[in-house]
């Protein structure tokens, strides 16, 4: 079912429908054309597990074709006002998005929001250090702008940090019921992430949050 105008991009958004906590249902605008989410007041609060885990895999599965670049000036499907862009933490995780200042709701990109859920954090020096070894470029996770290694550690474009999906996170195994990681074991390095893609050899270019994505799915057989 087709949603509003996506703030992010200017796309059609899809409204997909997921469950939510006590018997509700949540309908998300996404938006396929630049992985970009538009969020009414508390709908991403409401999701269940199982449905951030579904919303985690239908905005996967379309990832490789949401490349369509943010706009310029980003304005609010419900009421047409100017979005403003905020910064927030989230268990002192520094996360972005576009709020209406009316309350109408917030645009968030995929990236920023796995930051939110505390599934991605930003990679250690040591966890860059081994990935220059074996990947000179990534590509942001943010905004799809390439990342020359040898030189940054943020995006040139969006200035998004070099960011790891953490398969070892406590948080996510709660969320979506995982194993519970042994806190002893160090997470995955940004290298051993990389490779993890055997149908997409990482030497460049390689997107480090897709790769966690996919490493994710691998251990759940979907």
């Amino acid at each position: 079912m087709r949603g509003c105008a996506c703030p992010g991009c200017g796309s059609g958004t899809s409204l997909e429908t997921f469950d939510g906590h006590y018997g509700t249902r949540v309908e998300l605008d996404v938006c396929h054309a630049c992985n970009g989410l538009w969020f009414d007041p508390h709908e991403g609060q409401r999701l269940t597990p199982d449905s951030t885990l579904a919303l985690l895999q239908s905005m996967r599965e379309r990832a490789d074709q949401a490349r369509t670049p943010l706009l310029d000036f980003h304005r609010c499907p419900r009421c047409g006002g100017a979005l403003k862009e905020t910064m927030d933490r989230v268990r002192s995780v520094p996360v972005t998005y576009w709020a209406c200042p009316r309350g109408c709701g917030r645009y968030t990109t995929f990236f920023q929001f796995l930051r939110e859920k505390q599934y991605v954090r930003d990679a250690t020096a040591a966890e860059l250090a081994a990935l220059r070894a074996s990947v000179k470029q990534v590509d942001c996770s943010n905004c799809g702008a390439p990342i020359d290694l040898e030189g940054r550690t943020t995006c040139a474009h969006c200035g998004a940090a070099v960011g790891l999906f953490d398969t070892a996170s406590a948080t996510l195994a709660k969320e979506l019921s995982l194993p519970e990681p042994d806190p002893r074991a160090p997470a995955a390095t940004a290298e051993q992430v990389a490779r993890l893609l055997g149908r997409r050899p990482a030497r460049t270019g390689v997107d480090l949050v897709d790769a966690g994505l996919d490493a994710l799915f691998s251990l759940l057989g979907k």
